[in-house]
């Protein structure tokens, strides 16, 4: 049996906070917003504010310390800072992954008075093409646990590619990879959602053609439009699963500051863990090369690791100078991850630990 759902709405447009934002402020009766903002989406921020009907002031949370939801949550359990936002009714998240998780996460509509009086209407506006803002609804914590409740299914997404233009080349070069990877896993995945796949199959063409293109121009409308489109794709995707590329990169994310950023070491892992899957979903793979335009599922890895070199995203983990302990225990964290249920073959921490050793 599999549960096939995609229940929320989508803006997706040019220009979209300015035709939908008042719009769908006024139909939810929101009258005084908090925006949870990030440093990707501090750059659009006075689009919003001039977006908001009539003379709405909303409050902010500027995040600069907190990484993870869980570490937001745990943050402000201890500190009890919730009570200057009793009285929002409603959240908007802006920004990149880390505001759109806390935005949708338990402890954020809980801190707006959503425990009290139903859960407050939580609102999405990705700044760039990796999290929208739909993932699974699971987050990692950087104690290489899973936080327990469920993220909140935004009420409303507003996808506008011109957002992304306002991001360094470097941010929408590892959001990108993880965008691409969301298609990729869910495309290898075998769980039978025909709906997933195909959005997973075109995310991938679409950002196997476009993605360079953005990185070398962020100012070009059309790769900003198609890299969204991918990203969207790829979470919508997410329902079919992830895999090991997310398992590992939750797993190395515990090693924070050697980790860097959500995504950043995907080109690193792939090679070692198509060799591992392999095996079981020839198919998938031949249909993952068939997105890409290559001839030979074989060459999936070194496509891969030439488009990250290109990018300018490592190849290898020789500059982390990790430690033997270290690499044990990422092999933990990723082998008990939610991610690693979701890959074709399920990876025990032996078999990560292997794969980390490959991508020294």
């Amino acid at each position: 049996m599999s549960l096939i759902r995609y229940a929320t709405r989508i803006h997706f447009a040019v220009r979209v906070l300015e035709d939908a934002l008042a719009e769908e402020l006024r139909a939810h009766d929101i009258r005084a917003p908090l925006v949870v903002v990030d440093a990707d989406g501090m750059a659009c921020l006075s689009l919003v504010r001039d977006s908001l009907p009539g003379r709405l002031e909303p409050q902010l949370l500027i995040l600069e310390d907190f990484p993870s939801a869980d570490e937001f949550a745990k943050t402000l359990e201890a500190t009890g800072s919730a009570d200057a936002w009793d009285a929002c009714d409603a959240i908007i998240g802006l920004g990149g992954k880390a505001a759109l998780e806390i935005a949708r996460s338990p402890a954020m509509n809980k801190a707006v008075g959503g425990d009290r009086s139903g859960a407050r209407p939580t609102l999405v506006i990705p700044t760039l093409p990796g999290s929208v803002g739909l993932a699974s609804p699971v987050w990692a914590s950087r104690s290489g646990q899973r936080c327990k409740g469920h993220q909140t299914v935004p009420d409303v997404v507003f996808c506008d590619p011109s957002l992304l233009q306002m991001a360094q080349p470097r941010r929408l070069a590892v959001a990108g990879m993880d965008a691409m990877v969301h298609c990729l896993e869910a495309l290898l995945n075998d769980a039978w959602n025909p709906p997933a796949e195909g959005m997973a199959y075109d995310g991938l063409r679409r950002a196997g053609l476009w993605l360079e293109r953005m990185v070398a121009d962020p100012k070009d409308p059309e790769a900003s439009r198609e890299m969204l489109a991918a990203a969207l794709n790829g979470e919508l995707a997410s329902q079919r699963g992830a895999g090991a590329l997310h398992a590992l990169a939750h797993a190395f994310e515990g090693l924070a500051p050697k980790a860097g950023e959500h995504g950043l070491l995907h080109c690193a892992f792939i090679a070692a863990v198509l060799k591992f899957n392999a095996p079981a979903v020839p198919d998938q793979m031949a249909r993952a090369a068939e997105a890409l335009r290559l001839s030979d599922p074989d060459s999936l890895a070194t496509y891969f690791l030439d488009l990250g070199a290109r990018l300018g995203l490592p190849r290898n983990l020789r500059t982390l100078g990790l430690t033997r302990q270290e690499i044990a225990t990422a092999a933990d964290r990723a082998a008990r991850d939610v991610a690693n249920r979701d890959n074709p073959r399920l990876a025990t921490a032996a078999d990560y630990s292997s794969m980390i050793e490959a991508a020294l």
